[in-house]
């Protein structure tokens, strides 16, 4: 038996008492893969511009400025980028899109403090109210997180903008064959 085939062997046997290690992130869940977080992190993009293409909103993302590779808005001379926006007659609608939501102390309160001067900028150029909140797509329904308040689930944010898509497709598009080649290929 040859070093290698020994290794292999080990290898084998430990893994059959093994369980199958846990998906952590939400992304890999939805997906029911082990991918990179390099890879998770450029399918949270993907996310996030599906749901402008999902909500006919891409036109409103443009009326924000676009520096660096991204839209969104200035506040105390920082670019805040903007994950998704509807602009109505009356009020802004923002939504912070997070796919990982299990995020240390001090990335949540970046996030509730960016938070704060978006809404304050774009009432300031819009001059209407602005409606904002965390989103994350693979809660099904809005719940409390320590940290970030109340995050808004994917029955909510369907609810509010996109009529023609529903919980269930949703969540089997990250089962379906033809987007795991899209993604994984």
């Amino acid at each position: 038996m040859t070093i290698e085939s020994l290794f292999v062997n080990v290898v084998t046997d430990c893994r059959k008492n093994e369980s199958k290690p846990r998906l952590s992130s939400k992304i890999k869940q939805w997906l029911g893969v082990d991918i990179p977080q390099s890879l998770c992190i450029r399918i949270g993009n993907y996310i996030e511009k599906f749901f402008h293409k999902v909500t006919n909103t891409e036109q409103d993302l443009q009326q924000l400025e676009y520096n660096e590779g991204c839209y969104g808005i200035w506040f105390n001379n920082e670019f805040h980028q903007i994950d998704f926006i509807k602009i109505t007659p009356t009020c802004i609608y923002h939504r912070e899109i997070k796919t990982n939501i299990d995020l240390d102390r001090g990335k949540k309160r970046d996030t509730l403090s960016r938070e704060v001067a978006i809404v304050k900028a774009l009432a300031e150029k819009f001059n209407r109210s602005v409606n904002s909140s965390i989103f994350c797509p693979f809660l099904i329904n809005s719940q409390p997180v320590s940290g970030l308040g109340n995050v808004e689930g994917l029955t909510e944010f369907i609810d509010l903008f996109a009529d023609q898509l529903t919980v269930n497709e949703f969540l089997q598009l990250g089962q379906s064959i033809q987007v795991h080649n899209a993604l994984l290929k």
